[in-house]
C-alpha cells in the first residue's frame, strides 16, 4: 500500500465514517499525519472553490458576492471603494466574476 493510499482512507475516515469495521488503524508518523490532513483539507477547499464552467464568466450582484463570500454587503461596498477587491462598475452598479473572487481569496490568505 502507498502513502497516497492511506491518505485516501484516512481522508475517508474522517469526512465520512460509515462503521467501525470501515476503520483503519494507520501507524504514521506524527510528520506523514500532518501531511495527510494537510492534503485532505486542500481537497476539501478544492472541491468547494469549484466553479462549473457555465457559470465561470457569469457576473454577480453584490447580494450574490456576498453571500458567496460570506461578507456583508457594506463590507464589499468598503473593499470596491479602497479598490482591495475586483469588481466592475457599469453604471451605478457593482458586479463580481466568481473566478476573480476566487483568485482574490487565494491571494489574500
Amino acid at each position: 500500500m502507498t502513502f497516497s493510499f492511506f491518505g485516501s482512507v484516512l481522508c475517508g475516515v474522517i469526512t465520512k465514517p460509515k462503521a467501525m469495521q470501515d476503520v483503519f488503524l494507520i501507524p504514521v508518523s506524527k510528520e506523514e499525519l500532518k501531511e495527510i490532513i494537510k492534503d485532505c483539507v486542500s481537497d476539501v477547499l478544492n472541491k468547494q472553490l469549484t466553479i462549473p464552467k457555465e457559470d465561470a464568466d457569469k457576473l454577480i450582484s453584490i447580494k450574490e458576492a456576498s453571500e458567496f463570500l460570506n461578507l456583508a454587503p457594506q463590507t464589499l461596498y468598503g473593499f470596491t471603494s479602497q479598490n482591495k477587491i475586483p469588481f466592475i462598475k457599469k453604471g451605478k452598479k457593482l458586479y463580481f466574476n466568481k473566478i476573480e473572487l476566487i483568485s482574490w481569496l487565494n491571494d489574500n490568505k
